[in-house]
């Protein structure tokens, strides 16, 4: 994954599942919005991860 594109699309999908998690437990009881919010959390922070990793390390023709 070394397209920046693919990482912001993936954000974004998180976000959108966030937000939808959100609205499932505002209309109806929370059981499922909770496993949006974890599946969410789970691919923002993989996502940041990836990102923070990728600041640190030099490129290649930089060495």
């Amino acid at each position: 994954m070394d397209r920046p594109g693919v990482m912001i699309a993936l954000i974004v999908v998180a976000a959108v599942i966030l937000v939808g998690s959100v609205l499932t437990g505002l209309l109806t009881d929370a059981g499922i919005g909770v496993w949006f919010t974890a599946a969410a959390m789970l691919i923002a922070g993989t996502n940041t991860a990836w990102l923070l990793r990728q600041q640190r390390r030099p490129r290649r023709d930089e060495i």
